[in-house]
């Protein structure tokens, strides 16, 4: 699944979890639900309200990397984690950029579409 984030008209962020990236399409969907949105239409959305549930499943989000890495090797941990947290500030930028767009009015929409 992929998020753009649509400011007058212009995308300026985009989030992006892979088929095979399980928890990843777990906390878009959760953010995004895929039941609600229709894939490739454009729908406000309020960044300010949702922010505090976005730093919460970006919490579990760690956790669940955490543990689900206990039987690997320190350097595959390392690996998974780097890109774990690549992700997730690939998610909070995207909703900072929301935020600000709501706090100048502009609206922010987001557009939602497959892989």
């Amino acid at each position: 699944m992929k998020v753009k984030l649509i400011v007058n008209g212009k995308k300026v962020a985009e989030v992006v979890a892979k088929p095979h990236m399980k928890v990843e399409l777990t906390v878009l969907d959760i953010l995004f639900p895929r039941s609600y949105y229709v894939y490739g239409k454009s729908f406000p959305y309020d960044f300010v309200a949702q922010w505090p549930k976005c730093l919460e499943l970006g919490k579990s989000y760690i956790r669940l990397v955490l543990e689900g890495e206990k039987s690997m090797e320190y350097k595959e941990i390392l690996l998974s984690f780097d890109r774990a947290i690549e992700w997730l500030n690939t998610l909070f930028d995207f909703f900072k950029k929301g935020i600000a767009a709501q706090a100048s009015d502009k609206d922010p929409m987001i557009v939602l579409s497959r892989l």
